[in-house]
């Protein structure tokens, strides 16, 4: 665990793609992919190598996503924050999903938080990660599998699922344009 780290490695981006489970998000991309053998026809490559790129202190990116959250929520009714990367739940990123997530459930009352990771949920709970995700909604676990493909659904290959942290329970997977599907 990097427990002294001191920055971290991001991008903030006003995401109304599929981010926010088919809704509009800010989506934090962390840098840095811990997985082993990294995922055929990776969705951002350009995020698997760990400290390089934009970086500030945890204060600073929480102040940086609180000015974005400011303009967001001029134009949407609900705040929704998605962790994406990269690898979010690396041991290099995981301090900042805590603490940001933990800041957005603080002050943003009926705020959505949404996790992406290569990891399934025993991953996370053989890894002694649990702890770290108490702030969390939802995760879009398991890895991408390119050969396991679906076209225009949440997530986006046949192995992956979406997790309800609060209700501890897989859901079922979006359809692009199923609004009655939503979460």
């Amino acid at each position: 665990m990097y427990e002294n780290q001191d920055r971290f490695y991001f991008t903030i981006v006003d995401s109304i793609n599929s981010d926010g489970l088919y809704k509009p998000c800010l989506s934090i991309y962390f840098n840095g992919c811990d997985k082993p053998v990294k995922c055929k026809n990776c969705q951002n490559p350009e995020l698997q190598k760990p400290f390089v790129g934009y970086s500030n202190t945890l204060e600073g990116l929480i102040n940086e996503l609180n000015q974005q959250i400011i303009l967001f929520m001029q134009y949407h009714k609900q705040l929704r924050i998605a962790f994406v990367g990269g690898e979010p739940l690396s041991d290099y990123n995981i301090k900042a999903v805590l603490e940001v997530s933990k800041f957005i459930k603080q002050n943003y009352k009926n705020s959505i938080t949404i996790i992406y990771s290569w990891r399934t949920i025993e991953d996370i709970f053989q890894e002694q990660k649990q702890d770290f995700l108490k702030y969390i909604d939802y995760g879009v676990l398991g890895e991408f599998i390119q050969d396991s493909f679906e076209k225009y659904t949440i997530p986006a290959s046949k192995n992956q699922y979406i997790y309800s942290f609060k209700e501890h329970k897989k859901m079922n997977k979006l359809q692009k344009g199923d609004i009655h599907g939503r979460i």
